[in-house]
């Protein structure tokens, strides 16, 4: 093995050689996939990044909340569970079932198999996160998404009670509610 336990050695820099980028690692594998995310503020054609090992000490592990800029209110890869990588800690809830995916790891979200999905708190941070324009995204596969209104992720009202929201799949396409009180 060339680099510490973890990856925790691992330093991207920009292509100046002296640029730290903050990095989050997902999944590390010192023999196979890994998946590690990096923040580069831009790469201009013919630009490259660089990654090091034996370049930090184990003893500062690289900080994911620097790799999500301020206004990612909630970053979950669900790779067996619902942390949040961003500045906010809006770790969500749900008995999720781990399950391989093409890319990294993900969840089964159908709850015929038990799985419960995600809910994203009602926190002060995630509150009104549409009211100047928000995104929700996800990768999904929908092979097994067969119970109608599956839940890929949603938010718990809070206070106000209005201002839940759930994305979810119906067996025939993908839905995004917003508006309404309910919530796991």
């Amino acid at each position: 093995t060339v680099t510490a336990d973890g990856g925790l050695d691992l330093v991207f820099v920009a292509s100046d050689h002296e640029t730290v980028l903050p990095h989050e690692i997902e999944r590390w594998n010192p023999v196979g996939p890994s998946f590690v995310w990096v923040r580069v503020p831009t790469i201009a054609q013919g630009e490259t990044f660089y990654m090091y090992f034996d370049g930090l000490p184990e003893d500062e592990p690289p900080d994911p909340t620097l790799v999500w800029p301020d206004h990612y209110r909630g970053v979950w890869h669900l790779g067996g569970d619902v942390t949040d990588s961003t500045q906010y800690v809006n770790t969500a809830t749900g008995d999720v079932i781990a399950q391989p995916g093409h890319v990294a790891d993900g969840v089964v979200l159908d709850d015929a198999d038990g799985a419960l999905p995600p809910v994203a708190p009602a926190t002060d941070s995630m509150a009104n996160v549409f009211a100047t324009g928000g995104t929700v995204s996800a990768w999904v596969r929908t092979t097994g998404l067969q119970v109608l209104g599956s839940s890929i992720l949603q938010k718990a009202a809070g206070d106000d009670g209005d201002d839940g929201w759930q994305f979810d799949f119906d067996g025939l396409e993908f839905r995004f509610q917003r508006g309404f009180a309910s919530g796991r």
